[in-house]
């Protein structure tokens, strides 16, 4: 959003920068919630009609100096309670769903439990599966067929 080089140049604000400032600003109010889409709005809008190439950053700093913008920002009305607040559905038209989804829980819980046990099980029985190939020096194969035994599979069928 800055305009300019690496460095920004100070700016000189005369009369004529702060009426192109104003009529920047006309239809944007840079406090509130939606401060920095209207900063923005108002940086482009500069930059439109003006020749002085200025960042939004020296935009806020100046208009820090003409006015005092976190008390005008405190001041904004909000359009929406921005207050957080613990939310319960109501017992008597949603207490089946919330028994059901509790006993759903319940169940998923015990189920995941289960197959961690499984899983825990699998994998010892893995490990002791490992451990008797390395004794035994050979592994056992299996091969899964797509047809018949005597039949290769499509895959690897020369033709």
């Amino acid at each position: 959003m800055a305009g300019g080089g690496d460095e920004e140049q100070p700016v000189q604000w005369g009369p004529e920068m702060e009426v192109a400032l104003f009529y920047a600003m006309r239809k944007h109010k840079p406090v509130g919630i939606n401060k920095n889409f209207h900063m923005m709005c108002i940086y482009e809008n500069l930059m439109q009609c003006s020749t002085i190439k200025v960042s939004s950053k020296q935009i806020w700093e100046h208009l820090g100096t003409m006015y005092d913008m976190q008390a005008l920002h405190e001041s904004e009305v909000m359009p929406f309670s921005n207050s957080e607040e613990n939310f319960e559905l109501p017992e008597q038209d949603y207490g089946d769903l919330k028994k059901e989804k509790a006993k759903n829980s319940e169940k998923a819980s015990v189920h995941d439990d289960d197959k961690k046990e499984t899983k825990t099980k699998t994998s010892s029985s893995g490990q002791q599966q490992a451990a008797a190939e390395k004794e035994g020096g050979k592994r056992k194969r299996t091969r899964q067929s797509a047809g018949t035994p005597n039949e290769a599979p499509t895959s690897k069928r020369r033709r």
